[in-house]
């Protein structure tokens, strides 16, 4: 009877081993398959009928004026600096006008003097037209004083002109601002001489800016005729202005301009405000001509046989080829062939291999 016990408490013993050696060989090999399993981070497939991409655009002013004085002279004052925002008339430049004043006074004195002389020979005239009736004088003498009236008309005519133009070279030792805008540029100091046609200040119109980007020849076929400027205070709607013909030969790029609204006065202000020169993103958004799906750039990966992406399906990465439309700012277009409910690998996809087990991350 004792035997019998004993023989049955060992092969309890034996089974109590046994099962304890199933469970760690279970818990071993779940281990391990974890331990494998390599750890990723999927993206959804989104369907999309717009396409929405950005690009680098520069705030610059519409019109840059280089302003300089139609006469010389010595700068008096300069009431502006540089950032000065000034309106359209305000005197930017004084040059010293005294000598051009002196030219003026002393045509005036001529003028008049000239004036003098002539009522004077219209009075001779008559006078001796008169006598002539009377036989007292000559035809000559007549046709003397005639003679002397043309000569008098024509000097005062030259003597006009010149005056004119004295005036005028008074007026333009006065530099006044064309229009509104910004001094973006100072290049003379008072007391300083300057000469005819020297470039003395920069005037941007502060009231008509624009935005410049460059865009690929892809995009030109379907450019789109609105924008939006993403700034530090907000979006900006910007429509089209104008754009290059021709490329940059260097980069390949095409010049566009975008500009506000012409009747949104809010936004004009708003840009005005910004530094000029600086750089902002630019949003584009237009219909695609056929329904696509987009999914991160990062998860296309070719080995040689065209892109594909790492699909995740029972936790282990399937090899998917893809038809890649277009790939720009980090965003890739492919044809609509995957699945809707399809996890793609997003980063690290040259680390994996067909059928490797994978653990999700950020599901």
């Amino acid at each position: 009877m004792a035997t019998k016990t004993l023989t049955a408490g060992v092969m309890l013993l034996m089974f109590t081993l046994a099962g304890c050696s199933a469970d760690e060989q279970v818990t071993d090999t779940s281990s391990s398959q974890q331990h494998t399993s390599l750890p990723v981070e999927v993206s959804d497939v989104m369907f999309v009928e717009h396409e929405q991409w950005q690009a680098l655009g520069q705030l610059l002013p519409a019109q840059q004026i280089l302003l300089s004085m139609e006469v010389g002279g010595r700068v008096n004052e300069r009431p502006v600096t540089r950032g000065d925002q000034v309106n359209q008339g305000t005197t930017l430049i004084r040059l010293d006008a005294e000598d051009f004043v002196l030219k003026r006074n002393s045509l005036d004195a001529s003028i008049k003097q000239l004036a003098a002389d002539q009522r004077l020979a219209f009075s001779d005239r008559d006078r001796l037209k008169a006598m002539l009736k009377r036989e007292l004088v000559s035809q000559q003498d007549v046709d003397q004083i005639e003679t002397r009236i043309e000569s008098l008309a024509a000097q005062l005519a030259r003597l006009n002109q010149e005056r004119a133009l004295a005036e005028r070279q008074i007026n333009y030792t006065q530099l006044k601002a064309p229009i509104s805008g910004r001094i973006n540029q100072v290049m003379i100091e008072p007391g300083q001489q300057v000469q005819p046609g020297q470039i003395l200040l920069e005037l941007i119109q502060t009231d008509a800016l624009i935005v410049l980007t460059h865009l690929p020849a892809h995009r030109m076929a379907a450019l789109p005729k609105q924008a939006k400027l993403i700034t530090p205070t907000g979006a900006i709607e910007l429509r089209l202005f104008e754009q290059e013909p021709l490329a940059d030969p260097v980069t390949g790029l095409f010049a566009v301009r975008y500009q506000p609204i012409a009747d949104d006065t809010n936004a004009k202000q708003a840009l005005a405000k910004l530094p000029l020169g600086e750089r902002y993103s630019v949003t584009f958004e237009q219909p695609l001509p056929n329904r696509l799906q987009q999914i991160p750039g990062s998860a296309l990966i070719d080995l040689g046989q065209g892109p594909h992406v790492w699909q995740v399906i029972d936790n282990k990465a399937q090899l998917t080829d893809v038809s890649l439309v277009r790939l720009h700012n980090g965003v890739a277009l492919i044809q609509p062939t995957l699945a809707e409910d399809s996890k793609i690998v997003r980063h690290g996809v040259h680390r994996l291999q067909p059928d490797q087990a994978v653990r999700i991350l950020n599901d």
